[in-house]
């Protein structure tokens, strides 16, 4: 995604202080819009319209942005070419990156412990509360595809066994979190999980709302909510 800058000033009207001079969309119209993509304007300007845009909806979306232009300029090893990055730049990671960054390169960019410390309850705190807003959409979403009744038995299980807590307290699933079982799993009734068959993608709930989707179409969708933040 583009973080755009009006080209033509705009005052600032929406309730909470948010700033329409700013925009984040996958294509940026150049008659209206300059191209201001970077770690540090997603984290200083892009802060600003979380919310407003598909696909930009919570905190973790703006630190996926964040982390895709790292990568970038890191050729892919954030972690072994940290010197590529400005100071302000490693400072900014650290805090929406947090859980890729080593140990040994936080130390070296915020040197005191209780900075660090801070830093990670930052960090869990954010990322709780996007999660959170992730979740209720999904259960939103999932009711009207597969109806009320069948919705709660679905997530009724994977509240029973944990899912949820542990989708909330940041682990997804075996791909996602270095092999850790989780909600992903049991969504998409991954092979060689514990929910191969007891996974909702298994399951024979009808879609109820016409749209033609299958349930995998479903369950993959739930997971590109959860995940990636695309809702």
């Amino acid at each position: 995604m583009f973080l755009g800058k009006s080209i033509i000033e705009q005052p600032i009207t929406f309730d909470g202080g948010y700033d329409y001079n700013y925009i984040v969309a996958d294509v940026l119209d150049e008659g209206l819009y300059t191209d201001i993509s970077s770690i540090e304007n997603f984290f200083n300007y892009g802060i600003l319209v979380v919310g407003l845009y598909p696909n930009f909806r919570d905190w973790k979306c703006m630190t996926r942005e964040i982390k895709a232009l790292a990568l970038a300029k890191a050729s892919g090893d954030i972690n072994g070419n940290w010197n590529v990055f400005t100071d302000d730049e490693k400072y900014i990671l650290c805090i929406a990156i947090l859980t890729t960054i080593s140990p040994a390169n936080i130390a070296s960019t915020y040197p005191s412990g209780p900075d660090r410390f801070n830093l990670s309850l930052l960090f869990d705190k954010e990322s709780t509360t996007a999660r959170k807003k992730r979740y209720a959409t999904m259960r939103i979403y999932l009711f009207n595809k597969i109806g009320t009744l069948n919705a709660l038995n679905a997530l009724k299980y994977a509240e029973t066994e944990s899912l949820v807590s542990l989708y909330l307290g940041g682990i997804e699933g075996t791909i996602e979190s270095g092999g850790i079982v989780g909600l992903n799993d049991y969504l998409l009734a991954r092979v060689g999980t514990p929910y191969e068959v007891t996974g909702l993608a298994a399951q024979a709930y009808p879609i109820v709302d016409g749209s033609g989707d299958t349930l995998p179409n479903v369950c993959q969708t739930l997971v590109d909510m959860a995940s990636k933040g695309i809702y």
